[in-house]
């Protein structure tokens, strides 16, 4: 995505030589805390946990929003998702914030949600896409660049919420 041309800009400004390399998601705040990375960049959405682990520095606001197949067959509500099988990555806010007390509503109105978690988005996305599950739900820049690949495969699904800011 764009925050490794973002990140190469920053560091070619302060005149440094920017060494990438992936990790699950999950893993890169660990990384930085052990000192096997110099900086987490990851679109990683900036809040009190994370900044009680390391310094976190903001650069951009997103938030939170759904995508479905294209027409949205299943008529997917993100705010009542019950009943659905639903895509997420591993470790971020949408799989440990969002989802949980949607799932316990769920559960209690005896209409389970069955959550799908992958440690890559790019695999929660393909499950949409082969109809592995219903929707999905990520970082809104992340579902706008799944979207305009999917070559008209998926949808954006209902509003953009929880705007908060990223950081690295």
């Amino acid at each position: 995505g764009f925050d490794v041309d973002l990140f190469t800009a920053v560091g070619k400004k302060l005149g440094l030589k920017v060494d990438f390399q992936n990790a699950s998601f999950d893993t890169i705040i660990t990384g930085v805390q052990g000192k096997k990375y110099d900086v987490g960049v990851s679109s990683f959405t900036v809040n009190a946990d994370r900044e009680k682990q390391v310094n976190m520095v903001s650069y951009f606001n997103a938030g939170t929003q759904w995508a479905t197949p294209s027409g949205n067959p299943k008529n997917v509500n993100p705010d009542s998702p019950c009943g659905l099988t639903v895509a997420v990555q591993k470790g971020t806010v949408q799989q440990e914030d969002d989802l949980p007390p949607k799932e316990k509503a769920c559960k209690s109105a005896g209409k389970p949600v069955h959550v799908l978690v992958y440690d890559k988005q790019d695999a929660a996305t393909a499950a949409v896409v082969a109809g592995k599950a219903d929707a999905m739900l990520a970082d809104s820049p992340v579902v706008a660049y799944a979207v305009k690949q999917s070559s008209g495969k998926l949808q954006a699904t209902g509003s953009i919420y929880d705007a908060a800011p990223y950081g690295y």
